[in-house]
This record gives structure tokens, C-alpha cells and sequence, in this order.
């Protein structure tokens, strides 16, 4: 068999080396070659290019886009891994900026499509899209970060500042059950590379709807009427590099001791995974 290392048992090996070191040239060439040319890796999932939209983002990451209903048509697997077809709807969409790179976030409610009722929570998504090489490329898509919500929809969205230059959403909802109102905010923010419920506060209360009654003949509705505020600030104060968060509530409550104030201030500190008070 032929080897170039054949030449060097010769007895004139010193005028065959120059065609020893252009074999090795020509090997070296060619794997250089091979290297530069190798097969393009496939395209990021939910990347597209030009201008973002929000009927670009939810195509290249669903498949599909319904404009008349602002919503994109999927597969939901219940607990049971049993398959229903569910609707994305769009939350928030909020442009932004870490250091110099362009950024978008957006929130996600999917649902089974028909599950409407009081008790029917809703799947929350979240992306970021990045602006990169005239196109945008998502650096986090969580599908499902955990259920939320009530009547098939995860809330309303808002944005939040959670560190420099780092930003995550709240989703609010409020409900309503035997005269007695409530309102409560779940915090996510990115953590690790993903999104992740972090906190969640209850921020109004009241039982108007069932309360301070002098009619004998109504068994309920006789309870003192009370109702409590909550606000939340978030702080220039930083533990594992998020802002630490305060609660201010006020109001009163009903208890076995009768009414009394519901008056505090807590702080709320990041622990690495989430706040804790």
C-alpha cells in the first residue's frame, strides 16, 4: 500500500522529501477546506428577520397567526397528557434595552379553547427577543411557565424593573366569590436563563358585597364591613442582584376578636430563587 512515509526507507530519500512535505501541504489544505465548509447549522426556532412584529414573533414561534383574533392556534396537554386545542393570546409586548442590545419581551395566556369559567386558569408564556445580525432571535422562550388567572385568560400584564438593566412582568387578577372581592399580583422575572414565578402578594381585599346588613331576616351579610390596600415598591437595595421589594398594607379585617388593623410593612429580599420575606 502507499504510504508517503515510504520514501524515507530510500536510499535517496533526501531529493523525495520536497514531495513529502507537498502531500502534507495538500492534506492540510483540504481539511481546512472540510472545516470551513461544513453543513449550516439549522435556524433558532421562533428567529425571523427584518423589522419585529408581534405576527412575525407568534408565526415563527406557533406556527401560525389569526389577526382577526389576535391569536395563534396550538396543542395543550392537560395533567392527564390528554390533547385539546388551545388559543395564544398576547399579554404584553414591551420593547427595551440591556446595554446596547435591542430587546423585546412578551407574555403569553394560552388556554383550552372553550374553557371559559370562573375556575379556568391559563397557561403563562414569556419570551425575549433579541435584535441580532438584522433579525431578531429569541434568548428565552418558557412555553409554560406555570398556571394563572381566571376565566381561560392569565391577567393583565405590566412590565417590572426587577434589577439593572434586567426586566420581568407582573400579571394581575382580580376576583369576585360570595360578595367578598380580592386582588392579587404574581411576580416573574428571569432566573438562571428562564422565567420563574418569584413572588406573589395580595394587593386588595374587601367584602362589600356581603356586609353590614341590619336585615334580620338575611342569614349572611351581617358581618362588619372592612377592606385592605396593599402597595408595592421595588428598592435601590440589591441582595443576589434584585431589588429588594416592599409591602405597605393598610385596611382592617375581620377576625374572632372583631375588627382590627391590618397595618405593616414588610420587605421582601431575593433569596437566589425567589423573594422571601
Amino acid at each position: 500500500a502507499f504510504s508517503p512515509f515510504h520514501y524515507f526507507d530510500q536510499s535517496n530519500g533526501k531529493a523525495r522529501t520536497p514531495i513529502f512535505v507537498i502531500l502534507l501541504i495538500v492534506a492540510f489544505v483540504a481539511v481546512v477546506v472540510v472545516l470551513n465548509h461544513k453543513a449550516p447549522s439549522a435556524p433558532t426556532k421562533g428567529a425571523f428577520d427584518g423589522e419585529f412584529s408581534v405576527n412575525k414573533a407568534l408565526i415563527s414561534l406557533f406556527g401560525n397567526y389569526d389577526p382577526s383574533h389576535k391569536s395563534s392556534s396550538v396543542v395543550v396537554t392537560n395533567e392527564k397528557a390528554d390533547n385539546s386545542t388551545g388559543n395564544v393570546t398576547l399579554l404584553l409586548d414591551s420593547p427595551f434595552f440591556q446595554g446596547s442590545e435591542q430587546k423585546h419581551l412578551l407574555v403569553t395566556s394560552t388556554a383550552v379553547t372553550g374553557e371559559e369559567c370562573h375556575a379556568c386558569d391559563a397557561e403563562i408564556g414569556a419570551y425575549v427577543y433579541a435584535r441580532r445580525e438584522g433579525g431578531w432571535t429569541p434568548e428565552i422562550a418558557d412555553r409554560e411557565i406555570g398556571r394563572f388567572g381566571a376565566w381561560g385568560v392569565a391577567g393583565k400584564a405590566r412590565v417590572i424593573k426587577v434589577a439593572p438593566e434586567v426586566y420581568g412582568f407582573s400579571l394581575t387578577i382580580d376576583d369576585m366569590h360570595q360578595g367578598e372581592a380580592d386582588s392579587s399580583e404574581l411576580f416573574v422575572a428571569p432566573v438562571s436563563g428562564h422565567f420563574h414565578p418569584v413572588l406573589s402578594i395580595g394587593t386588595e381585599s374587601d367584602n362589600k358585597g356581603n356586609c353590614g346588613s341590619t336585615d334580620p331576616e338575611m342569614t349572611l351579610g351581617h358581618a362588619p364591613c372592612v377592606e385592605s390596600d396593599s402597595t408595592i415598591h421595588f428598592l435601590n437595595s440589591i441582595h443576589n442582584g434584585y431589588f429588594d421589594i416592599e409591602v405597605d398594607e393598610s385596611g382592617t379585617a375581620n377576625t374572632d376578636q372583631g375588627v382590627i388593623p391590618t397595618n405593616s410593612r414588610k420587605i421582601y429580599l431575593f433569596s437566589g430563587e425567589k423573594y422571601v420575606e
